[in-house]
C-alpha cells in the first residue's frame, strides 16, 4: 500500500515564534503517524510586506514623501536594523533546516497542485476575517483548493483570533466549512459559534505544539549557559501596564528582565534590561525553557510557559484575551490571566493537576488526527 500524502496549509511563513513552531509541530505529529507530510508554501499577495525588515516609517516616507514621515521612529528602525536582521536570518534558517515546504511557492489556491490524499488545515489564526487588508475569509484556509473531491480535508486547530463576526461573514463561514470531512478548533468559543452551522461534528483541541513533549522541544535546543536568573517578557504590542507588571515581578523575585517581541521601531521600549531583537526560533524556545519566570501578552508564549511547567502570568488585553481565557480554562489555571486593573498572582503553580488534564487533552487532540487520517486507508 502507498503511503499517503499529506498537505498542510498554515502560516509557516510568518516571522513569528508560534507561527512557525505551531507548523513543526503539526508536521512532526502527523509524520510520526507514519504519514508522509509536507507544508504547502500557501503565500498570498495580501501578506506580501508584512514582515519585510523595513518598517512603517522608510515604507511611508518613500511612499507618501515628508509629509507622513516620523524621523524619530525612522531613527530607531535605522539602529535595529542590524538586530532585525539576524533575525530574519535565523527564521529563514528554521525554515530550511525543520519545515518541510513545498519547492514551489503558490500565490493563489487553484495553483496547489492535486497530489495530495489529505489537506490539513492548521493551526493558527487561519480563519481570520479581514486578515490584512484580504476582503472576508481566505477560503483556502478552509481547503476549498484543491478541488478533487476524493481528497480528505480536515481542520485542525483552526483560530479565528476575535469571533466576534456579522452575519454577512457567519453565511461566508457556514458555507466555507461545507469543504471539510472533519473539523476541529482551537478554542471552545469558536466551537460555540461554529457548532450549529456544520453537522461535521466539531472538536475542540490543544494547539500542535503541545502535541510534542517538553523533552522533544528541549532536545532542539543548547544548554543554558546563563549565569543570572531571568524573566523573560515576551509581548508584542507595547502597553505601559505591562511595563510595571513586569518590574515589580522581576524586583520582587530578584531576576534579570530579557524582553523580546514588542514594536520593532522601539529601540528599548519600557527601558527594559535586556531587548533581543535578533531572537530566532531556537532562541525562544531556549529562553522559555531556561527562564526563571515568564510573562507573555502572547498566546504562544503561554502555551511554552506551560508546556514547560514555568510560574508565568498571561497578560490579556483585547486581541488575545479570549484565546488565551480558552486554554487556560480547560487547564484549570484562569487566575494566571492578568486583565487590566487586575491584581496579579505570583503564587508557584501547581503544575500536577494542570499537566492531568493537559495529557489528556492531548490525547484527545492525537485521537482526533488519527481517526480523521484513518478514513483515508
Amino acid at each position: 500500500m502507498d503511503v499517503i500524502t499529506v498537505g498542510i496549509i498554515t502560516f509557516q511563513r510568518a516571522k513569528n515564534y508560534g507561527a512557525v513552531l505551531q507548523a513543526y509541530a503539526l508536521l512532526s505529529a502527523i509524520k510520526d503517524l507514519g504519514y508522509r507530510a509536507e507544508l504547502i508554501d500557501y503565500w498570498p499577495k495580501y501578506r506580501d510586506g508584512h514582515y519585510n525588515l523595513v518598517y512603517f516609517p522608510l515604507k511611508s516616507f518613500f511612499r507618501n514623501g515628508a509629509s507622513n514621515f516620523n524621523a524619530k521612529d525612522a531613527i530607531k528602525e535605522i539602529l535595529t536594523f542590524p538586530s532585525r536582521y539576524k533575525q530574519s536570518l535565523k527564521f529563514k534558517s528554521f525554515r530550511k533546516n525543520y519545515l518541510n515546504v513545498t519547492n514551489q511557492p503558490y500565490r493563489s489556491g487553484a495553483n496547489i497542485p492535486d497530489k495530495y490524499d489529505v489537506i490539513v488545515c492548521g493551526s493558527d489564526q487561519i480563519w481570520r476575517y479581514h486578515f490584512r487588508g484580504n476582503e472576508g475569509f481566505d477560503d483556502v484556509y478552509f481547503a476549498k483548493y484543491p478541488s478533487n473531491k476524493t481528497v480528505i480535508k480536515i481542520s485542525y486547530s483552526a483560530s479565528m483570533g476575535d469571533d466576534d463576526i456579522n452575519e454577512k461573514a457567519k453565511k461566508q463561514l457556514s458555507e466555507l466549512l461545507e469543504n471539510f470531512d472533519f473539523i476541529s478548533v482551537r478554542e471552545d468559543s469558536l466551537l460555540k459559534l461554529i457548532t450549529p452551522f456544520t453537522t461535521k461534528l466539531p472538536a475542540a483541541v490543544l494547539d500542535p505544539v503541545f502535541l510534542l513533549s517538553a523533552d522533544e522541544w528541549r532536545r532542539m535546543i543548547k544548554k543554558n549557559s546563563r549565569k543570572k536568573k531571568y524573566l523573560l517578557f515576551y509581548q508584542l504590542l507595547l502597553n505601559h501596564e505591562a511595563e510595571k507588571l513586569v518590574k515589580q515581578i522581576a524586583k520582587e523575585k530578584q531576576l534579570e528582565i530579557i524582553h523580546i517581541g514588542g514594536v520593532k521601531r522601539n529601540a528599548n521600549p519600557f527601558g527594559l534590561q535586556k531587548l533581543k531583537l535578533s531572537t530566532g526560533p531556537l532562541d525562544f524556545i531556549s529562553l522559555i525553557a531556561h527562564a526563571d519566570y515568564v510573562v507573555s501578552t502572547s498566546y504562544h508564549g503561554v502555551v511554552f510557559a506551560i508546556l514547560f511547567g514555568k510560574p508565568f502570568l498571561a497578560l490579556g488585553f483585547k486581541d488575545n484575551f479570549y484565546r488565551i481565557r480558552s486554554l487556560l480554562t480547560s487547564l484549570g489555571i484562569e487566575n494566571r490571566l492578568v486583565e487590566r486593573n487586575s491584581d496579579a498572582y505570583i503564587d508557584v503553580i501547581d503544575y500536577t493537576p494542570v499537566n492531568t488534564k493537559l495529557k489528556k487533552l492531548k490525547e484527545d487532540s492525537l485521537s482526533f488526527i488519527i481517526q480523521s487520517l484513518y478514513t483515508t486507508g
